[in-house]
């Protein structure tokens, strides 16, 4: 059964559209948390209800293709199909159970795989963690589609590099920030507690494009007692919730899972990086999203559109400007 849209998520679908009739593409600024597959799923169905062609979205991490397809599925009613690698989706016009929509990884859409799809065939291209979008992967692939409708969706619409989204889309149709949605109750609000660890000397870390100096800083937090630390507190703070930890590097998210794995026997700490096998990183992240599983510690993986709700606790394992 879908879920009934937010008052502020209908005003985000109609703005798009109204945006959509002065300009080919417009951003969607939505705070993490507040719905944006879901609002991004109506904005699917009243694509499709009004027969403006078919809807590509694009991703480039696993967890993201499979949270779209499952939302567009459950919200839109759609037939969808994923375009990843071995996957291919049913395009074939003649069918009567062809894809309403494709779900892709900007990785499998290149030069070559993308000639499987007509210029015209997609009357909107939706891209997720719109952000990235600047890039000439996913330049590529609006460019291909010269008729489609594009939007980008977003909760961080400013990139480190100062690149401006206004190279890639003509508007911004609709913004809804964490302070409102605090405010209206939405989201909860965000406690923050500081841990002190007296190990930890930065003053030699150099900063370079606008943060620490990640290998300087690997160097440092890569120690033992550092790890103790880490886990000691984060162990205390944990209670009954579940969290997920941010670390600099691999090895140090591999150790800290270690140490934090002594501090809290009765409980399971799990690892996951970019080269943890697709079926193990999924078992694990299924194990954490029922339950079986307290912490996933993690390096550079679960930083954009994971979805798990029952995470109550965040901890920022890493030294950050």
């Amino acid at each position: 059964m879908d879920r009934p849209l937010r008052p502020y998520q209908i005003e985000a679908c109609d703005a798009v559209d109204r945006e959509w009739s002065y300009v080919r593409s417009t951003m969607l600024v939505l705070a993490t948390g507040s719905g944006k597959t879901r609002t991004a799923a109506e904005i699917i169905r009243r694509r499709l209800a009004a027969n403006t062609g078919r809807v590509l979205w694009v991703a480039h991490r696993d967890e993201l293709i499979t949270q779209a397809r499952d939302a567009i599925v459950e919200n839109a009613g759609a037939r969808v199909g994923i375009e990843k690698a071995g996957q291919f989706a049913n395009t074939y016009a003649l069918s009567d159970m062809h894809d309403e929509v494709v779900v892709a990884s900007v990785q499998t859409m290149h030069a070559k795989r993308r000639t499987r799809f007509a210029p015209h065939l997609f009357g909107t291209v939706i891209i997720d963690e719109a952000h990235h979008a600047a890039a000439r992967t996913y330049r590529e692939i609006i460019d291909h589609f010269p008729n489609a409708k594009v939007l980008g969706l977003t909760a961080t619409p400013d990139r480190g590099d100062g690149i401006g989204m206004g190279n890639i889309f003509d508007s911004v149709a609709y913004e809804y920030s964490m302070r409102t949605a605090i405010d209206a109750g939405y989201l909860c609000p965000v406690r923050v507690l500081t841990v002190n660890v007296h190990g930890l000397d930065l003053s030699s870390v150099k900063t370079t494009a606008g943060d620490l100096n990640q290998g300087q800083l690997a160097r440092i937090v890569e120690n033992d007692g550092i790890h103790h630390e880490i886990a000691a507190p984060l162990a205390e703070h944990l209670g009954q919730r579940q969290a997920v930890v941010f670390c600099v590097t691999v090895e140090q998210s591999k150790a800290l899972a270690d140490v934090l794995q002594g501090y809290i026997p009765s409980k399971r700490v799990a690892h996951i990086d970019g080269g943890t096998p697709e079926s193990e990183r999924r078992r694990i992240l299924g194990e954490f999203a029922d339950g079986r599983i307290h912490v996933v510690c993690n390096c550079a993986v679960l930083t954009e559109g994971f979805d798990a709700p029952a995470t109550s606790l965040i901890a920022l394992a890493r030294p950050t400007k």
